[in-house]
This record gives C-alpha cells, sequence and structure tokens, in this order.
C-alpha cells in the first residue's frame, strides 16, 4: 500500500540527524528520486547525505523543510533542488493522506493530519479489501489495486527510494527495458515552424 513520503521523509530526518549529521540534501517530489546520492556525493565529497522527497513535492512543502533545517540549526553546505512545474504550482499544505505534510512542517493539528488517514483508511473500497483479506487471506483480481508493484530499494540512512532492478535491466540489457516504453515518446514539433504562439501551445497541448 502507498505511504506518504513526506510523513516518512520528515520523520526519519528527525529520527536520525543528530546521529548522522547531515549536510547536504536532495530535494524535491518523486522526479527527484533519480537524482542519486551514490552519484551526487562522487562531486560535492560528502558522506553525509539526505534525500528529502516528498511525493507529489509543493513548494509549500519545499520551503517548510529548508525551514525545518534552519531550526534543527542544520549546517548545509550542499542543496540539490529538483524543480518542476507542478512543485511551483503548490503554496497550500498538500490535501489527501498521500500528500498532506507532515505536522512539524505544516504547523496544523496532529488530530487533523491522522484523521486523514482515518479517513482513507476507511474509504469502501479500501476497507472491503483489507476486511476480505485479513478474513479469507486471500488475494483475489479486485485487490490489486492496494498493491505497489514497483520494485522499490529503500535505505533507511539516506532516505532514498531506488528502482535497482530496473537499474540492473538498463545495465545488462538495454533493449528489453527501453523498446517496451518507445510508445511513450512523441514526434517532437519545432518552434521554429510557428509564426503564432498560440497555435504553437495549442500544438502541444
Amino acid at each position: 500500500v502507498s505511504l506518504n513520503k513526506d510523513y516518512i521523509s520528515t520523520q526519519n530526518f528527525l529520527n536520525k540527524e543528530k546521529k548522522q549529521k547531515y549536510d547536504s540534501f536532495i530535494l524535491g517530489s518523486s522526479r527527484s528520486m533519480f537524482y542519486e546520492i551514490n552519484e551526487w556525493k562522487k562531486y560535492i565529497h560528502s558522506d553525509n547525505c539526505y534525500h528529502f522527497d516528498a511525493s507529489a513535492e509543493t513548494l509549500f512543502g519545499l520551503t517548510k523543510k529548508v525551514k525545518l533545517l534552519e531550526d534543527e540549526n542544520v549546517q548545509i553546505k550542499n542543496m540539490l533542488i529538483i524543480m518542476d512545474r507542478t512543485l511551483l504550482e503548490g503554496l497550500i499544505n498538500s490535501k489527501g493522506h498521500l500528500y498532506i505534510k507532515h505536522p512539524r512542517l505544516s504547523g496544523e493539528s496532529k488530530f487533523g493530519f491522522h484523521m486523514n488517514f482515518f479517513k482513507a483508511f476507511l474509504a469502501p473500497k479500501f476497507f472491503i479489501a483489507f476486511i476480505d483479506y485479513n478474513l479469507n487471506q486471500q488475494m483475489k483480481q479486485y485487490m490489486h489495486f492496494i498493491l505497489e508493484e514497483r520494485p522499490f530499494t529503500y535505505n533507511a540512512i539516506t532516505n532514498e527510494c531506488t528502482l535497482q532492478e530496473y537499474e540492473d535491466l538498463i545495465s545488462s540489457d538495454p533493449d528489453a527495458y527501453y523498446k517496451p516504453k518507445m510508445r511513450m515518446f512523441y514526434e517532437r514539433v519545432p518552434i521554429q515552424k510557428y509564426s503564432n504562439p498560440v497555435i504553437f501551445e495549442k500544438q502541444i497541448e
């Protein structure tokens, strides 16, 4: 079942920061997971790195994380911020149990935070599947929506999720990985073909 990565990132940091003495941080949405610490630290010469990401991260979440580092008197030596348009659009606390920010970041009620999860648990689509599985110990076809099928590997020190199975496949047999995904790429239209930017915008929508 999918988890709230913002809460995991924040609580894991609070649990470990005194011992690990983090000084370098990667911030951003789940897209930032492809900026890996093992590669980054070769250039910044630091082993005290932390991947402080969140699913569907927002500008609100980003600034609150930087403020938390300041409040915890963290000496920041390096910070890599992965930004996109979606991140820049979020100026208030996110909604929903997968995206709502840790109460330490948002400053909002802990009770309200946990109520989001309780309501999600009681949602009929999930609750019925949960009860059915616990009574019968059998995974049925209609339950597959609750599975997280991607093979994530989690490092609790760096808070980094990696898709090692995919990385290994790309290294050993890149065609087997890329060929089924080629339909995702579409033909690019050169911008110089259009003198009217409105027409171009409609083309790329």
